[in-house]
């Protein structure tokens, strides 16, 4: 290294102002290299600053809307589940409106098929009884036909008829039948 450092002293002493042209053409050669570097340097620089400062923002901005779509997200969660709950508590409210109503609305029908079943009953109670009864009529007026007819003769029947007809009317009027009605 000092027979290098000696031969370019060596070169500088021998033609002194040729080493000075060449200092100063390297100079400007490296001014000129440092202010292009510079410029270029400088717009590369920008530009990258540019671009991490816009992909800042835009990450920045991406992190604003992440929070505000969660916090939105967490809002419509709480709708949803208070809608949820609005709508769990009107349909079992309306279930149990219509439990009521249907339970009312049996019961009323049992108890109108009841009082049907018993007017149904009262009514077949009192056909049987009315037959019963007409069959008993007819069957007592049988007998005492057969009976009259066995004891009685032709004019003791008609005035036994005459005086049950005269009876009956007066019960029908009230006692105005006059004695004579029933002759023929």
């Amino acid at each position: 290294m000092e027979d290098l450092l000696r031969e370019a002293i060596g070169a500088l002493t021998a033609d002194p102002v040729r080493s000075l042209v060449e200092v100063a053409q390297s100079l400007f050669l490296l001014v000129v290299l440092g202010w292009a570097g510079r410029k270029f340097a400088r717009r590369q620089l920008a530009a990258r600053q540019a671009r991490v400062a816009a992909e800042l923002a835009a990450a920045e901005t991406a992190e604003r809307d992440g929070i505000r779509l969660q916090e939105e997200a967490r809002g419509v969660v709480v709708g949803i589940e208070r809608q949820v709950a609005d709508i769990l508590r009107a349909a079992r409210d309306q279930a149990k409106q219509e439990r009521e109503t249907s339970a009312a609305r049996i019961e009323t029908d049992a108890g109108q098929m009841v009082l049907q079943a018993r007017q149904t009953v009262e009514s077949e109670k009192n056909r049987v009884v009315r037959e019963a009864s007409d069959r008993l009529i007819h069957l007592t007026a049988e007998a005492a036909r057969r009976y009259l007819d066995e004891i009685l003769t032709e004019s003791q029947r008609r005035a036994l008829i005459q005086k049950a007809i005269l009876e009956s009317l007066e019960e029908m009027t009230g006692g105005l039948a006059p004695r004579d009605a029933g002759v023929a």
